[in-house]
């Protein structure tokens, strides 16, 4: 709702330290800012905006309260699949496809894969197509290996241009080996 001017910057190793003016939550003291110098947007690209990791003027908001619609459904083609590299239906599939279902098209989708403990072991933003996408899990986690055999939970958010996110939906889906 409102705005702030950054009076001062300091960068650190691996820090940057931004000094606002006026506060940036006016009741609440907070005037200062500290973010990883790793910080990126959704795509990958540095804060800095300039395609560099040198510092370089921002201009935007900071995450916000704008409304984002929850994912109604988030259905798995499969109930089990096999990322064994050879072709075939059912459970001998190498992917599982992912349909998702919002009232509207946010700017993103925030898709995290999470194994039996709860430990995120895929985390991917993809641009939707629509209020209704599909999204293909080829049972690889982020470092682009393929995961162990269980079972794991694939959460789907719409997230909003500042940041902001719904109500995640839920699926189960069986990696066999």
């Amino acid at each position: 709702g409102s705005s702030s001017v950054v009076g001062a910057v300091a960068v650190n190793d691996h820090t940057w330290d931004f000094v606002l003016d006026p506060a940036l939550l006016p009741g609440t003291g907070l005037s200062a800012l500290r973010l990883a110098s790793t910080v990126t947007d959704p795509a990958g690209n540095p804060l800095a905006g300039t395609w560099s990791d040198l510092p370089a003027p921002f201009v935007g908001p900071f995450g916000g309260d704008a409304q984002v619609d929850a994912v109604t459904a988030c259905v798995p083609d499969l109930d089990r699949f096999r990322p064994d590299g050879d072709p075939g239906d059912g459970e001998e599939a190498d992917a599982v496809g992912i349909a998702i279902t919002a009232p509207s098209t946010p700017s993103w989708w925030l898709l995290r894969v999470l194994d039996a403990e709860g430990r995120t072991v895929r985390t991917t933003w993809e641009v939707p197509s629509g209020p209704t996408d599909v999204w293909q899990w080829d049972g690889r986690g982020d470092t682009q290996r393929l995961v162990e055999a269980g079972t794991y939970t694939i959460q789907v958010q719409a997230e909003g241009s500042n940041g902001d996110r719904g109500t995640a939906c839920t699926a189960a889906v069986g990696v066999v080996r």
